[in-house]
Order: structure tokens, then sequence, then C-alpha cells
């Protein structure tokens, strides 16, 4: 097996990772307050087309604190690896998530 660090997206600079994923916590969470994002880890086997990040949150709810453990799906800047189906696919994570929740609903 070919030592998966060669890959190109293992040379990434990652160090904006945790700035997108509060913004995108925040946004997604308007809720919560006092967020932090923590524990942020990239497995090396988390395949070519999108970028898999397993971190955690810790945040303040009006229900008290919340301490959880997320995954995201971040597809390059540059588009995915396979090419556009149809308009509504535009984005290769967004048909991950409805076919991961037609799967769910099953």
């Amino acid at each position: 097996m070919e030592d998966a660090s060669n890959a190109p997206k293992f040379h990434m600079d990652r160090s904006q990772y945790g700035d997108g994923l509060l913004q995108w916590f925040t946004d997604a969470h308007p809720h919560h307050s006092n967020i932090a994002v923590t524990d942020i880890d990239i497995p090396v086997a988390t395949g070519f087309s999108n970028e898999t990040v397993f971190f955690g949150v810790s945040s303040n709810t009006d229900e008290g604190p919340h301490e959880g453990r997320y995954v995201a799906r971040i597809e390059p800047e540059d588009g995915g690896m396979f090419p556009i189906q149809t308009p509504d696919c535009d984005i290769s994570v967004a048909l991950q998530q409805r076919v991961m929740n037609t799967v769910k609903q099953q």
C-alpha cells in the first residue's frame, strides 16, 4: 500500500479549519454562545473527494452548557473530484448528505 502521507491533501495548510468550523457552528446554531471548537482531528483515510474532519464544540445555551462531537465533510475549493451530475448536486457534500438522510429514513 502506498504511503498516504504523499497525497497532495496532506501537504495543505489546515490552520484555518478551526475558524471555518467556528463560523459554521455559530451560523448553524444561533442560540449558542461562548462557542469554542476543540480537538480537531483529520484522519488519514478520508477519501479523495472531500476532507473529513472530526471536532468538538463547547458552548452555552439557555438550557445550560453544551458539549458535542461532530464530523464535517469539507469540499475542496476547486470542487469535488467528480463532475457535476445535476444543478442540484453542484456541491458533492450536499449530495452525500441527501444520500445519508435517505438511508437514515429507510
